[in-house]
């Protein structure tokens, strides 16, 4: 009997867990995430950045973060990883594949944004006020 690959283990597991979240999510146990993470080796053209995606620059440790800002505007948001820039962003996954950002995202140009990324969910802020809360503690989105 062949012993597999760390790679082909890898490939498995990923692969039940995506079953999984796909189940949770077609019974109703979990809401689809609003963004998927990707990881790149190269900062990405602008045409290479879907809504809905997060793509992680590599470099060989996260150093940055790309994504569409989520409002519609089709504005490009890029986030530092690196923990030496100010300011920064915290970003990791749940088991599930969740993406997260912390601290909040302020857009203080073009559409002025401000929202939280928690577990592939995007939560408006309101206020500025209310973004002072700890994760636990994220405000609703908005209707």
């Amino acid at each position: 009997m062949r012993i597999p690959s760390l790679a082909e283990l890898r490939g498995r597991t990923v692969s039940i867990v995506s079953r999984l979240r796909r189940a949770l999510a077609v019974g109703g146990w979990l809401t689809v995430s609003d963004f998927e993470l990707e990881s790149v080796s190269d900062h990405p053209l602008e045409g290479e950045l879907r809504a809905g995606s997060a793509l992680v620059v590599m470099d060989p440790f996260p150093k940055w973060v790309y994504l569409r800002c989520p409002c519609g505007c089709g504005d490009v948001v890029m986030l530092s990883l690196s923990e030496s820039r100010r300011p920064r962003w915290a970003l990791w996954r749940d088991w599930l594949g969740r993406v997260s950002l912390s601290p909040s995202v302020h857009r203080l140009e073009g559409c002025r944004s401000h929202f939280w990324l928690h577990r592939g969910t995007v939560h408006w802020c309101e206020q500025a006020v209310s973004c002072g809360l700890g994760v636990d503690e994220i405000p609703e989105g908005r209707d």
